[in-house]
């Protein structure tokens, strides 16, 4: 059972705080408006003011949230968690979706605070993580995401070293290109399917049963033949 201090309570937030508890973990959770992580409290967890105050005694310091400014606020802000009593070697991940230069700054501060910090940001989408089930891209020190693996068992179904600190972010948004890219040839494809009259709803699934396919086929097409788009 470990203490974690959870930094940020939205949507991949909450699912990944509530693993953790379903886990066994200890939990204290900060988000920058308050009254949006409250509804964890009947989950079991404790909610901090401040980043600061949520890190006393964490064994783990982890963060899901929107952007380099939001991080940046989070852990180097005047009640952010670097300004907090850490113990040295705890461990401090940060799993946003925020730039590499970012992830270097910070943990070049956070390594100076004494911590053990790697970038692990992770794929999938809400109801993954609500299952406990997210891709974790690890970056750091080998050693450090291998202290950090018993407790991202609550979160994760894999946890993949792809170097060192910057590593993890970097795949990550080569990752997301990657899957833009492919969607948007699938667009191309399903709307010259659409121009010369063939069936969309049979091209989506031939599409995704072919050597083309993939998740993101699966799941696009689908969108494409019925029209249904999620708001981009």
């Amino acid at each position: 059972m470990a203490n974690v201090a959870f930094l940020g309570t939205g949507i991949m937030g909450t699912a990944m705080i509530r693993n953790f508890l379903k886990g066994g973990h200890n939990v204290v959770a900060y988000n920058r408006t308050t009254e949006k992580a409250r509804p964890l409290e009947a989950d079991g967890a404790r909610i901090a003011e401040t980043a600061r105050e949520a890190v006393a005694g964490a064994d783990l310091i982890m963060s899901m949230i929107i952007d380099d400014n939001a991080s940046r606020a989070c852990w180097t802000g005047p009640d952010g968690a670097l300004a907090g009593e850490l113990a040295p070697g705890t461990l401090a991940i940060e799993s946003s979706s925020v730039s590499r230069d970012w992830v270097l700054e910070l943990g070049s501060a956070a390594t100076g605070a004494g911590l053990h910090f790697m970038d692990c940001p992770v794929a999938g989408r809400p109801d993954v993580a609500e299952a406990g089930e997210l891709v974790v891209f690890a970056g750091g020190d080998p050693d450090h995401i291998d202290g950090a693996r018993p407790i991202l068992e609550a979160i994760s179904k894999t946890v993949t070293r792809f170097g060192p600190l910057g590593a993890g972010i970097s795949y990550k948004l080569i990752y997301n290109t990657t899957g833009a890219i492919q969607v948007a040839a699938l667009a191309e494809g399903m709307y010259a399917c659409e121009v010369v009259g063939i069936d969309l709803e049979v091209a989506a699934a031939a599409f995704t049963n072919g050597a083309t396919g993939s998740p993101h086929v699966s799941r696009h097409s689908k969108y494409m033949a019925f029209n249904a788009h999620e708001d981009p």
